[in-house]
């Protein structure tokens, strides 16, 4: 629904969604990949995002994965996920993670990067950090008083 939303919403000819497994809402407007064994071809894509997704990926994995995004990608990635400042922000980022993919049947494994680590990951990986915006609330309520936009944040990537 994000890559819908970007099409909808930025000036750009065409985007895809291309994921491991068979997400895709067969009613948007917008194109879809999913991923066998082999990756796709090196500038594929003028730019790239994940959404909420690298904490899902288990760490000696995420290498790879940032790897392929940068061949795959010839300009930015734009990167929205969690931030964990320490032992609360963990315990509440599994809680935010439980309530938001539980009721989907998502299994949910994750281990949260501080900003230093993002930075680490990104430059280790073929990337800097271009800009880094911190998340504005968009709960309200108990859910924004238990869950502060200090535990998000979005990058952009630049490929080095």
């Amino acid at each position: 629904m994000i890559t819908e939303a970007i099409s909808q919403l930025l000036l750009v000819d065409y985007v895809e969604t291309v994921d491991l497994i068979d997400r895709f809402c067969p009613d948007l407007s917008i194109g879809s990949t999913l991923l066998q064994r082999k990756g796709l071809p090196d500038g594929s894509f003028d730019a790239a995002t994940l959404n909420n997704a690298l904490h899902h990926v288990p760490v000696e994995e995420r290498t790879g994965l940032m790897r392929e995004i940068r061949h795959v990608a010839s300009g930015p990635l734009y990167l929205k996920d969690h931030v964990s400042r320490g032992l609360v922000d963990v315990g509440l980022l599994m809680l935010l993670d439980a309530i938001g993919n539980i009721p989907f049947g998502v299994k949910i494994s994750a281990q949260y990067l501080t900003d230093p680590e993002w930075k680490t990951l990104a430059a280790e990986r073929g990337w800097c950090i271009g800009e880094c915006v911190p998340i504005e609330s968009y709960r309200a309520g108990a859910f924004a008083f238990f869950f502060p936009k200090r535990l998000g944040s979005l990058y952009r990537l630049e490929p080095v």
